[in-house]
């Protein structure tokens, strides 16, 4: 991981324990989420890396009343080059906005997220990209759980890919 990734998920950290122990009011509008889970290259980089793994921290927000939100994360992502010991790797910051498909419930609902971010990689190669997907989020004492996955495109790398991750949202 290099240096502006450990930066970001430093201070989200940091900066997210106060919120996350805040949050857990209905009232509050914002939120941490901490989630992990598979990574899967397509594209290019399917063709030569096995499934990885996800590592996500973030803030978020949402407007009280209103299905629109937002979430800031960064997050990391490692995949084993097919059979060899070396490993690719990509962290990156990411800005999205949620929208609650339907109205929350005591047994959850799905969502769809979308944004854009800065992609790092091992190889110095940084860029944009974006990313689009959708989750199934579902309430628990005191906090959210949810299960997401989304497609991240890294503009002019050939490298996109498909984390699925199990989060909980404070």
């Amino acid at each position: 991981m290099n240096f502006p990734l450990h930066a970001a998920v430093l201070s989200a950290i940091v900066f997210a324990s106060p919120l996350a122990a805040q949050a857990r009011s209905a009232a509050n509008p914002f939120s941490f989420n901490i989630a992990a889970g598979a990574s899967i290259p397509t594209g290019n980089l399917g063709d030569v890396s096995d499934v990885g793994y996800n590592l996500t921290v973030g803030l978020g927000t949402h407007m009280l009343g209103s299905p629109l939100g937002f979430r800031a994360e960064g997050m990391y992502n490692e995949w084993g080059i097919s059979n060899t010991n070396l490993k690719v790797h990509t962290g990156a910051i990411t800005a999205n906005a949620t929208y609650d498909l339907g109205t929350a419930s005591t047994t959850g609902n799905f969502y769809g997220i979308g944004g854009l971010g800065y992609y790092f990689s091992g190889n110095s190669a940084n860029d944009f990209g974006w990313n689009i997907g959708g989750g199934f989020k579902f309430p628990l004492s005191g906090f959210d759980a949810y299960v997401e996955a989304r497609y991240h495109d890294v503009s002019n790398q050939n490298r996109s890919f498909v984390p699925i991750v199990f989060g909980l949202k404070f």
